[in-house]
């Protein structure tokens, strides 16, 4: 179940890369997609389940979305 979750959130990862240069989406969707991997990753270290593969997941996609974080603010600070 996970490899599927991963194989669609590394999907979405890359189309949203594609897209992080377009200034028109609000940075709270960023920021929201954000906030619940980092609630979740909590979640797992609160239980104690820091060796699972849904973690490393949680741990992978929050860098990258941290990435397209970055992309957009630099793209959108230039546009302004």
């Amino acid at each position: 179940m996970h490899r599927i979750l991963s194989k669609l959130a590394d999907w979405l990862i890359e189309k949203e890369e594609k897209e992080a240069e377009r200034c028109d989406i609000p940075d709270e969707v960023i920021d929201e997609w954000l906030d619940i991997l980092k609630t979740r990753r909590e979640h797992l270290k609160k239980e104690g389940d820091t060796d699972s593969e849904e973690y490393e997941m949680l741990n992978d996609l929050i860098k990258k979305v941290t990435h397209i974080k970055e992309i957009r603010a630099k793209k959108c600070e230039i546009k302004k």
